[in-house]
């Protein structure tokens, strides 16, 4: 984080340790300054997403940077029912999904979400702080697409998110039940 930790200590009077970080905007003011607008070489991508978290901050976040994008509608859902519930009634065509929900396991909601002919097919983007290597490979196992982690990186998101909703878009506009007869 290009910051410092040093300890100072002394025999029979303890110990003194100072953090120091470099001083960083914060993560709405980060997204609010990157203008990297879609330019006519690379078509704005669309579609409808559905973030699926219970972080109202987190949410903010990913609004503000989907507001750059015109042609990708978000919807959002702070349970975990209720991103299941949307996902059926929208079809999207990308669903973010955090982990820890007041309601159901992350896991649950891509159980769920996998098991459902209606929205099996949707790629599923897991974003949680939660790292562990054993929890990305059971996730990726049970059919996430792609496994991020918090805090958020702005770019990464942006290039998942556009780089999904573009594979989906070619994926439907080949696929043979896109057809009209």
């Amino acid at each position: 984080m290009g910051g410092t930790i040093t300890a100072e200590s002394k025999l029979e009077s303890g110990t003194t340790m100072r953090v120091q970080l470099a001083a960083g905007q914060e993560p709405e003011d980060y997204a609010a300054t990157r203008n990297e607008a879609p330019s006519a070489a690379n078509a704005s991508p669309y579609g409808t997403v559905i973030y699926i978290e219970d972080n109202l901050s987190n949410v903010k976040l990913v609004e503000r940077v989907i507001e750059r994008f015109p042609a990708i509608r978000l919807i959002t859902a702070m349970q975990g029912k209720l991103g299941i519930d949307l996902a059926r009634q929208h079809q999207p065509d990308l669903i973010v999904l955090d982990l820890h929900l007041p309601d159901l396991h992350g896991r649950d909601v891509l159980a769920q979400l996998k098991d459902d002919p209606i929205t099996a097919a949707i790629p599923v983007v897991i974003l949680s702080a939660d790292a562990t290597t054993a929890e990305v490979k059971r996730l990726k196992a049970a059919g996430a697409a792609e496994y991020m982690t918090k805090p958020i990186d702005i770019d990464l998101l942006i290039k998942t998110i556009t780089g999904t909703l573009s594979a989906h878009a070619t994926k439907l506009k080949h696929s043979p039940h896109s057809q009209i007869a």
